[in-house]
């Protein structure tokens, strides 16, 4: 059955995943996986080893459960990029929001702000929201994403506020590969985050 096929590959994966019908395309089609994950989502018999919980229509998640405390809540990040996945478009994480996942904000955002290319559109998790904003001027096709967490938290810091712990920082995250993405990104930014470039790429 499909369900279990569906099970297994949910189970290979470490709990806390956020997934989508097409994280499953190789199984079946679009239509039977929708059914088999409603179904499964909907089954108030599921013992919590098999139990997965619906987030928001077409996206589910397989819960944390912490002895005492219960389930916990999903990452709203993996919510973000399962809906983006579901919808097939780029999203990108604020500048405040890259900032703080890159430790060079202790600000946490008060709002879960992503910016796309596609339609803009809000989502409620729980007493949180997801807020999909469109933005005219797409990044440069097949940008690794965390090129852009960077570009992101660069321009949301400013010149004067990026240090040699921002350029340390940056630099840690990225490989070789996204480095030289990074340099190939030169021309394409404003001119202050230009002259870092070198600097994060050599750090």
């Amino acid at each position: 059955m499909i369900t279990d096929k569906i099970l297994r590959k949910i189970k290979a994966k470490k709990r806390g995943w956020v997934f989508c019908a097409k994280d499953f395309h190789d199984l079946g089609t679009r239509n039977a996986i929708d059914k088999a994950l409603s179904r499964m989502a909907d089954d108030k018999t599921t013992d919590d080893g098999n139990k997965i919980i619906r987030v928001v229509r077409g996206i589910y998640y397989y819960p944390v459960i912490q002895d005492g405390i219960g389930i916990i809540p999903p990452n709203l990040n993996d919510v973000a990029n399962a809906i983006a996945r579901n919808a097939g478009i780029a999203i990108y994480p604020s500048g405040a929001m890259c900032a703080n996942m890159l430790g060079l904000s202790n600000q946490v955002p008060s709002q879960n702000i992503y910016w796309t290319h596609g339609k803009s559109m809000t989502k409620q998790i729980g007493k949180n929201l997801i807020i999909f904003k469109h933005i005219r001027t797409n990044p440069a096709p097949n940008t690794p994403s965390v090129v852009m967490v960077v570009l992101n938290a660069l321009n949301y810091l400013g010149k004067n506020k990026v240090d040699d712990v921002a350029v340390i920082r940056c630099s840690k995250v990225l490989n070789d590969s996204d480095k030289k993405y990074l340099q190939k990104m030169s021309s394409k930014v404003s001119g202050w985050v230009a002259d870092f470039i070198p600097k994060i790429i050599a750090a």
